[in-house]
């Protein structure tokens, strides 16, 4: 079992990744969308919760490293 890995912020890397990362992106972006004359933002996933469907979001313990491994840590994200 690997070790997690943080960002700077103290997120878990998968989650910091796949989740909040999109949402800073496009915060960022924001200004250039409402003023771009056909604005797109397109996101892709994968099937990480059909794949793995017993792993459930822990939204009480997103960065907690006690359940972590890199498995989880990627279907959970």
């Amino acid at each position: 079992m690997r070790a997690p890995a943080f960002t700077a912020s103290g997120h878990e890397l998968f989650w910091a990744t796949n989740h909040l990362g999109s949402f800073q992106l496009t915060a960022r972006l924001s200004p250039l969308l409402a003023v771009a004359p056909s604005p797109r933002l397109i996101n892709v996933a994968s099937k990480g919760l059909i794949t793995m469907p017993r792993i459930a979001i822990r939204f009480d313990h997103l960065d907690d490293p006690g359940w972590y491994s890199p498995t989880k840590a990627y279907y959970h994200a």
